[in-house]
């Protein structure tokens, strides 16, 4: 296949390698894996999980229903479930075993007239404050417990809780936070157990946390999502090494300004998204090597700034002859997870095969 547009490329090799490492992490300390498919959402890489995880983890009833579709039976919905969206939710529990989140009382009895027992996990925010109920509030979540297991169609599970807040941290500071996010998840399931005398399960993980924190034996779930592409994002954090990072960007370079060492390429906001990075920009170029993928990260060059199609790339004067007019940038993403959403397809090294997103 030649190259002609901004292509994203992964490499498989990488990804089923970080597929094994994280899934064998927790396949050894007993600990159900239920990797989140946000990430890639594709049924191409979603069947080299096949075998390695317990279930699935989605972030829409969109999402939910192409997975199902693909054979998945067991999903967990990991965004608070939507009361205006309750007949694809029915409809989709027919045929999967479905998972839903919720933090209001007042959604889930939106869900009290269904003919078909859900399970549901309570949202508890652990420190990111982005959705869920904080812990401190133990009588309300306590009480929203109480009133699954009063119900007839609903069935309690346990708590859900995500620390998003490590991807602002590094390395020793994520082991440091996820360690407090477990206690604190732990203690909260503990009194719930006491109170209510039922099982209470305890679901979370994030990226960084999952690939930096070696202990989660206090946890009976995991969810981490990123892991499988990576990206300079969490190369930033410690997460993973440049080795461990999946995909990269091919984009035509179209303007070299040699006297500047700058160059545009056809690139920009609408395939890598706006993610920025302090140290990374918007991007970090890789030396592209015979096999059309990628050997080393170009020192002290960046995709510097972005339009909607357009990139300016500053790159170091010793990597000049690699930056001409009909040769190609290797860009690698700040974020793989917005970098797949904007380009809703990607292809997989060494043998290019095309995988589509949910959204294709």
């Amino acid at each position: 296949m030649k190259i002609t547009r901004p292509t994203l490329l992964a490499d498989r090799r990488i990804i089923l390698s970080n597929i094994d490492r994280l899934s064998g992490k927790f396949q050894a300390q007993k600990i159900r894996f239920r990797p989140h498919f946000k990430t890639h959402q594709s049924e191409v890489v979603g069947d080299f999980f096949r075998n390695k995880c317990q279930g699935i983890t989605v972030s829409s009833v969109e999402m939910a229903e192409y997975f199902a579709a693909r054979n998945w039976d067991d999903i967990t919905i990991a965004f608070p479930a939507n009361p205006l969206e309750k007949s694809a939710i029915e409809k989709l529990s027919e045929s999967v075993n479905l998972n839903l989140i919720v933090s209001d009382p007042a959604t889930l009895h939106e869900f009290d007239d269904l003919n078909k027992p859900l399970n549901w996990w309570i949202k508890v925010d652990l420190g990111n404050h982005r959705a869920g109920i904080k812990p401190e509030k133990t009588e309300e979540i306590i009480q929203l417990a109480r009133q699954m297991l009063k119900s007839k169609t609903h069935s309690f599970k346990g708590i859900l809780g995500h620390a998003g807040q490590t991807y602002h941290l590094q390395s020793e500071q994520v082991v440091q936070e996820e360690n407090r996010a477990i206690q604190v998840a732990e203690s909260l399931r503990k009194k719930i157990q006491d109170v209510l005398d039922t099982r209470c399960e305890v679901s979370m993980g994030d990226t960084p946390g999952c690939s930096l924190l070696k202990d989660w034996q206090k946890i009976d779930e995991v969810r981490p999502g990123n892991f499988v592409f990576y990206d300079l994002m969490q190369m930033g954090i410690g997460s993973c090494d440049f080795s461990q990072i999946a995909m990269v960007m091919a984009c035509p370079i179209v303007q070299v300004r040699k006297d500047e060492n700058k160059a545009v390429i056809h690139g920009g906001a609408i395939h890598f998204s706006k993610e920025y990075h302090p140290e990374f920009k918007y991007g970090q170029l890789a030396v592209p090597n015979d096999s059309g993928a990628y050997s080393e990260l170009m020192e002290n060059s960046f995709l510097e700034s972005i339009s909607q199609e357009h990139g300016i790339i500053s790159f170091d004067p010793k990597y000049a002859s690699l930056f001409s007019t009909s040769k190609l940038a290797y860009v690698l993403p700040v974020h793989s997870c917005l970098t797949v959403d904007c380009m809703r397809e990607y292809y997989l090294l060494p043998d290019l095969e095309r995988a589509t997103t949910y959204r294709y």
